[in-house]
């Protein structure tokens, strides 16, 4: 223990018991040993707090290689996907697809802003839609006469009658 000897340590006993005394000796003596104790309960707390916050950290470590092994194969499959291919196909490639994608978002937008029209219905068929209050006769239609309105018809069915 920290080099000393038997003899040594029995020479600093009988010296710390003359100046001390009995009286004294066995307090100071209690006292240096929950000292030691309590140093040997902190150091043990210092290590064990060491020893997880090192397993934490390679824990996090292993976390992040895993994540560029993850993505690195991912890299290397879309890679094999194009496989072969030159640079200057793969930057076509690239500009083809960003220009499809340009394409499409317009093409929403326009869907969005414009109403549907049925590119099979002509214009002029919007022109003979009856009004709100008409009545389309099929065989007058057919022959592109309509009647201008339900009141008209029915008087003229019971002037037919009269």
């Amino acid at each position: 223990m920290f080099g000393i000897g038997s003899t040594e340590l029995l020479v600093i006993l009988a010296v710390a018991l003359i100046i001390l005394g009995p009286k004294k000796l066995p307090q100071i003596a209690r006292a240096l040993g929950k000292g030691v104790a309590e140093f040997k309960k902190v150091s043990t707390d210092l290590q064990r707090t060491i020893n997880v916050e090192m397993e934490r950290e390679e824990r996090e470590q292993k976390r992040k290689e895993d994540d560029k092994v993850k993505q690195a194969e991912k890299a290397k499959a879309a890679q094999s996907k194009h496989k072969g291919e030159s640079e200057e196909a793969a930057q076509a490639r690239r500009e083809a697809e960003e220009a499809s994608k340009k394409a499409l978002a317009s093409a929403d937008k326009a869907n969005r802003s414009e109403p549907f029209k049925d590119p099979y219905e002509p214009e002029a068929a919007e022109a003979t839609k009856p009004e709100e209050g008409q009545v389309i006769d099929v065989a007058a239609s057919n022959a592109g006469e309509t009647t201008q309105n339900t009141e008209s018809s029915v008087a003229s069915e019971q002037e037919s009658k009269a």
